[in-house]
């Protein structure tokens, strides 16, 4: 059973993020769309409207992104195993949080909920509300913050996300 996911740096999260989003890779900063143009292609590819393509890295690759495993409530590099890219033109979130971080990803993507913090119990979602609290990576812990505003706003463009080791 896989217990975790990406939590990516800037509290911005994987699983459908947009092209600027900005990641950690073996501890080095740039968006998503700087990732996908170095080591997959330098250009975008030519899909229709909700298609989209998943791009396998070598084997030998040594990409690392910070990981959270749920279960063991750690941090730990998880080698990236591919790149998915689509195209959308649907409605996207934007997500702003007490500390006025702001969140732009897919209707579908997952956040990891606080859900008893007394019990300190998370669960991964992806229907949230406000006063809800995510997970956020800052300072090389977790940490939850809560949930001011969710509106939504039309997108026609590229959206990435990862698939890594154990989880």
């Amino acid at each position: 059973k896989k217990y975790g996911g990406i939590i990516l740096d800037d509290n911005l999260y994987g699983k459908c993020v947009l092209p600027h989003s900005k990641v950690k890779i073996n501890k080095v900063e740039l968006t998503i769309l700087n990732f996908f143009n170095l080591i997959v292609s330098p250009e975008l590819p030519n899909l229709n409207i909700n298609e989209g393509k998943w791009y396998v890295l070598n084997s030998s690759n040594s990409f690392k992104i910070n990981s959270y495993d749920s279960y063991t409530r750690q941090f730990t590099p998880q080698k990236i195993i591919s790149i998915y890219c689509q195209k959308i033109e649907e409605k996207i979130k934007k997500i702003t949080l007490a500390n006025k971080m702001e969140i732009l990803c897919t209707q579908k993507h997952r956040f990891l909920q606080s859900t008893h913090p007394i019990h300190n119990i998370s669960t991964w979602q992806n229907l949230l509300e406000i006063g809800d609290k995510i997970g956020t990576y800052q300072n090389g812990i977790l940490k939850y913050e809560e949930i001011t505003e969710i509106s939504t706003m039309k997108y026609k463009g590229f959206v990435f996300d990862f698939q890594i080791e154990n989880t």
